[in-house]
């Protein structure tokens, strides 16, 4: 299980970093809106509980919704991962 969890938090990482670079790159935010849209639900839950207001409300849920995202898809995909190969009782 915690080999399946540092493998997902390093592939999910690694596509974020990824993205910022290839934005950097290009001169563009295009290559992180995609990337950025699979962590919304996690984003949006930070923003309608976090009680921001003005800038505070654009930057800190983008800033705290990301890494639980990260956090939050890799436990469950780790766990998902661990219910299908772990050995079934006879």
């Amino acid at each position: 299980f915690l080999i399946t969890l540092g493998l997902t938090l390093f592939l999910q990482v690694a596509l974020l970093v990824s993205a910022i670079i290839l934005s950097g790159v290009f001169d563009s935010e295009t290559p992180v809106v995609p990337v950025l849209y699979l962590y919304l639900p996690t984003i949006r839950l930070i923003e309608k509980t976090g009680n921001f207001v003005g800038c505070s409300n654009m930057i800190e849920p983008l800033f705290l919704g990301v890494p639980l995202g990260i956090a939050l898809y890799s436990v469950i995909t780790s766990t998902t991962i661990w219910r299908i190969t772990r050995p079934k009782a006879a």
